[in-house]
């Protein structure tokens, strides 16, 4: 079963980075428009996600090793 674990993590990492590249194609086209605090705090927000995201992928993938 842990065959079954793998491959359904993996599907999650390949979700989450087409996700996470078409965010910051996003992103980066807002930020060339205006940098100011609200584009700074939006950044931030996104940032902390994606690490907390990547962060529990890797903890699980820890578990899943084990």
């Amino acid at each position: 079963y842990k065959v079954l674990g793998i491959t359904r993590y993996f599907g999650y990492a390949v979700v989450f980075f087409a996700l996470d590249a078409f965010a910051w194609v996003i992103l980066t086209a807002a930020m060339s428009i205006n940098f100011n605090l609200e584009t700074i705090s939006i950044v931030t927000v996104y940032v902390a996600v994606v690490l907390v995201g990547i962060g529990y992928f890797l903890t699980e993938l820890k578990k899943l090793v084990r």
